[in-house]
Formats: C-alpha cells, structure tokens, sequence
C-alpha cells in the first residue's frame, strides 16, 4: 500500500474525530501535519492504522486536560487542541 499524505492523514483523523463527537479545528489540524510530517515511513508505517493510534492518544491526552476543569462545557469536552497531538 501507498503511504498517505500527511494531509490524507490529517483528514483521516478528522473525520473518524467527527465521527466519535470530536471537533479538530484548524490549528489542531495543523500540530496533526507537522506531528505526521515528522513520522519515518518504514516498511512498517501503518497509513490508516497509524492514524487511529493518533487520534487515541489525542482523545487520552484531551480526557487528562480536561479532567482539571472545574466546570467543563460540551465544547470543553469535544474540542482537541493542538496540546492533545502526541
């Protein structure tokens, strides 16, 4: 297989965010581009994989930054910004 572009990869993220009730704004795309640009494509680069394997450690990294808010809103809990890309 093809390896993907980052922005293939970015948009990937973005929509299986969407798809589980996350919003990825621009500046949160952009830290994914530069996070997928930085990545060595091995033999062993997972494409579609990796990028699931993203987006989980941005959903974890976001539940630990949001479970010190006193009074978090459904955008609270919703947004990834670009402090929850690995």
């Amino acid at each position: 297989f093809a390896d993907y572009s980052d922005d293939e990869l970015v948009a990937i993220v973005d929509r299986m965010a969407s798809d589980v009730g996350f919003t990825v704004p621009e500046d949160t795309a952009a830290a994914l581009g530069a996070h997928f640009a930085g990545v060595p494509r091995t033999e062993s680069f997972g494409n579609a994989r990796y990028a699931r394997q993203v987006l989980e450690r941005m959903i974890t990294r976001q539940a630990g930054r949001t479970i010190a808010l006193p009074d978090p809103t459904r955008d609270d809990l919703t947004l990834l910004t670009p402090a929850d890309v690995p």
